[in-house]
């Protein structure tokens, strides 16, 4: 009937602005959003959407670093994608599983998920998703401690995507590696790379990785002697990260800049960042950044 025509048609437009808010960091709207549209879905039977549906909110999950509700729907959507969607789809299932079975630190499952959306992208020619699964083995080296490999494969990324027009991915390889710069003491390297990303994630309007951006300039600019501008970024991305509703990465600035104050000897206003942090660690379930306080605290 026209109007099950018109609900279906609803539930699809809500399933796909859901990407767009999260996004924006409209995570609230992104739920509400999915809510109705599983409910449209539900009543027409339609298991395909509802698979969709479930990858769009892991999405929403894993940018909140709620790592285990969203490796719960992502299975459940793969599940059904594997049988049901296009090669697109699949490839974006096991790219979403193994981005989240890094950050629960399996990376046996990681780079097996990512083997397999290789061979789907090789099977079926997704030049642009073979390239974002290139991305993501590329951070998993960076997080063994592979730096030469990650940082080869990001370069040849990079380039990759500039040709291609795909600005964001090219942004987030920036970001990586103003990350990694920053665990290696290349301090230069490290801000000039996160202020190149942090220009792009503000035209794109993209605030989560801007704040993460901003994070790397921080720190970048305090081991460069810039401590008053390094604690001014430490407050932008604070204020970002707040408004992000991510807790982990809230409580992260917060012992960056309990580190810096620390260093300037400004002990009681270290110890006040540290133990918010320690707080937020703890309510998070995180334990290694928790110690990690403990220790600066002691």
């Amino acid at each position: 009937s026209a109007t099950s025509m018109r609900s279906l048609i609803r539930s699809g437009t809500l399933s796909g602005a859901i990407l767009s808010l999260i996004s924006l960091g409209r995570y609230d709207e992104a739920l509400a959003s999915a809510d109705e549209a599983r409910g449209i879905f539900e009543q027409h039977g339609n298991v395909l959407g509802l698979a969709r549906l479930d990858s769009n909110v892991g999405n929403i999950y894993y940018r909140q670093d709620r790592f285990e509700a969203a490796i719960s729907l992502y299975r459940r959507a793969y599940e059904q994608l594997a049988q049901l969607g296009e090669p697109q789809d699949i490839v974006a299932a096991l790219g979403n599983m193994a981005m989240t079975y890094t950050s629960l630190n399996d990376f046996q499952k990681a780079q097996a998920s990512y083997e397999q959306a290789r061979a789907v992208c090789d099977s079926y020619g997704l030049p642009l998703f073979a390239l974002r699964a290139d991305y993501n083995v590329a951070y998993l080296y960076y997080l063994r401690g592979e730096y030469t490999r990650a940082l080869e494969l990001y370069r040849t990324v990079r380039e990759h995507c500039e040709r291609l027009g795909d600005t964001y991915r090219s942004a987030l390889c920036d970001l990586d590696r103003s990350e990694m710069y920053v665990e290696l003491n290349l301090s230069d390297e490290a801000g000039e790379l996160a202020t190149r990303a942090l220009a792009r994630f503000n035209r794109l309007g993209m605030a989560y990785e801007a704040a993460k951006a901003v994070t790397n300039l921080a720190i970048a600019t305090s081991r460069q002697g810039d401590l008053e501008r390094a604690l001014d970024l430490f407050d932008e991305g604070r204020r970002l990260f707040a408004r992000e509703g991510n807790q982990v990465w809230l409580a992260l600035v917060n012992y960056y800049q309990a580190l810096v104050l620390f260093r300037r000897g400004e002990d009681a206003r270290a110890r006040s960042f540290c133990g918010a942090a320690l707080e937020l660690f703890a309510r998070a379930g995180v334990p290694v950044q928790a110690a990690l306080c403990d220790l600066l605290m002691a």
